[in-house]
């Protein structure tokens, strides 16, 4: 599923990207070369570890968390991506993604 989800966000940016007329920046460089493999290199680790038994006290895994996690954010920034090429997007969902950025941006000061 993450795979799926990542692909969408990778086309949905490309799509972004074509229509604000910067398609190869050095933002979408970086995600392509450091994020998205970051992301498979953390799963794996995760699956690793929950498959060592080393953390099996705990009732769930780690791996099927942190993929939960990345397709949460895959969602955000497809929606993101979705409002920016103009698709109506439901007033609950905007308001949504909009107290997202606002914990981004008071988190990054």
């Amino acid at each position: 599923m993450s795979v799926y989800s990542n692909s969408v966000r990778c086309h949905n940016g490309y799509f972004k990207r074509i229509k604000n007329g910067n398609v190869f920046s050095h933002t979408m460089y970086k995600g392509f070369i450091f994020k998205k493999p970051s992301i498979y290199i953390a799963i794996t680790v995760m699956y690793q570890i929950d498959k060592s038994g080393a953390l099996k006290d705990l009732g769930f895994s780690l791996r099927e968390m942190l993929i939960n996690a990345c397709i949460i954010m895959e969602g955000i920034s497809i929606l993101e991506n979705l409002e920016n090429l103009g698709f109506p997007i439901p007033t609950p969902i905007k308001n949504i993604l909009a107290s997202v950025k606002h914990k981004e941006s008071v988190e990054g000061d």
